[in-house]
């Protein structure tokens, strides 16, 4: 998940947040943080996020509270320590996976946006081709000709 520089430290009292009267603050218009509760293995956990926040850290809270419940069956004589380091390790995993397959995907997408635009120039110049080869009598023809070769390719990129 990216951080975004303009969100509030969930964690962070908003009593405490930079003063927007400070020199060089700029105001900041937004919408007033709602308060989310997560249980954790039993443990509460009173977070202000963003509204629109809200459901992801519902969901995320509830992910790593069933990561930490199934690694605390799977070795029930490890520590807590062990287990948050456990869980933490499953996620960061996780992470890494995904970023891996977005750069993959990526780099799929480049490859497919190069070979589009190789035949987006071979289709311009195949239509320039015929329009060169269209007698002078028919400039509707060869108009045609190149604005559909044109449209074509411009659809697929």
């Amino acid at each position: 998940m990216a951080q975004d520089p303009h969100a509030s430290d969930p964690f962070s009292d908003p009593e405490e947040s930079a003063d927007p009267s400070a020199p060089g603050a700029e105001p900041e218009e937004r919408a007033p943080l709602v308060s989310v509760r997560l249980s954790i293995m039993g443990r509460t956990y009173p977070l202000r996020v963003e509204p629109k926040d809200a459901p992801l850290f519902q969901e995320m809270g509830e992910h790593v509270n069933s990561l930490l419940r199934r690694f605390r069956s799977e070795h029930p004589t490890q520590s807590e320590t062990t287990l948050h380091v456990l869980a933490c390790l499953e996620i960061a995993g996780d992470l890494w996976k995904a970023r891996a397959e977005l750069e993959d995907a990526r780099t799929e997408l480049e490859g497919a946006r190069a070979e589009l635009e190789h035949m987006r120039l071979q289709l311009e110049e195949t239509a320039q081709s015929v329009a060169r080869q269209t007698p002078d009598g028919a400039p509707e023809f060869r108009e045609q000709v190149e604005q559909d070769v044109l449209d074509r390719v411009n659809l697929r990129l």
